[in-house]
Parts: C-alpha cells; sequence; structure tokens
C-alpha cells in the first residue's frame, strides 16, 4: 500500500518560528533521499511559533 503524500506549508508566527522553521527546512535538505528534502510532521510539536497548512495529494 502507498501512503498518500502530505504537502505542508508552514508560516512563521514570530522570529522563534521562523529560527525553528530554517532548522527544520535545513535538516529536511540534509537528509533528502534522491534530492527531495522530506520530513515526517511528528517533528513539528506543539508551541513551535509557526502555523501548519496540509493538503493530501493524490
Amino acid at each position: 500500500m502507498v501512503e498518500p503524500l502530505l504537502w505542508l506549508t508552514l508560516l512563521a508566527q514570530n522570529a522563534a518560528g521562523w529560527a525553528r522553521l530554517c532548522r527544520l527546512v535545513s535538516a529536511a535538505h540534509a537528509e533528502a533521499a534522491f534530492g527531495v528534502p522530506a520530513g515526517g510532521v511528528d517533528v513539528l510539536g506543539e508551541g513551535n511559533g509557526f502555523r501548519a497548512l496540509e493538503r493530501w495529494l493524490m
């Protein structure tokens, strides 16, 4: 079974959120498989300084 892809847009709410968002993006690019940055939503957590807008891709 193939799991559907989740397209996630993150919007920083403050300076701390922007800093955390930059670290998450850097980590996703550093661990990219086949040149495609990716990460699990489990790294986001609560009270993180940004909002997530999600959309499932078929």
